[in-house]
């Protein structure tokens, strides 16, 4: 995937780009970034020219008011695969705002 397939993803979901870091977010939320060269750093590794998705995000938001997010070994090399895989993060950082709103209506219970 090259990163114009990478940014056209971006824009393609309505994500907010950040070209400093190439990381892409949903609201808050970094939902994805794109790395030209391969990476292998302790039990995480990608390949190069990949899309990776992060996860588990702390519970404060940074300096720039995004919360930090993890990459956990998921990443893609294809436009499908990419698109498929921010899509299931959306759908993930949605289901937060949901629970989120739940537990606040069964406190007023």
């Amino acid at each position: 995937m090259t990163k114009k397939d990478y940014i056209a993803l971006v824009y393609e979901f309505g994500l907010y780009y950040d070209a400093d870091t190439t990381s892409a977010y949903y609201n808050e939320y970094p939902i994805c970034g794109y790395r030209p060269d391969r990476s292998n750093f302790g039990t995480n590794d990608w390949s190069s020219k990949s899309l990776i998705i992060f996860e588990n995000y702390t519970d404060n938001l940074n300096e720039y008011g995004h919360y930090s997010g993890v990459y956990q070994d998921k990443f893609a090399t294809k436009v499908e695969e990419a698109r498929q895989l921010i899509s299931n993060q959306i759908v993930s950082i949605k289901n937060k705002y949901i629970n989120a709103r739940l537990e606040k209506m069964e406190k007023d219970f």
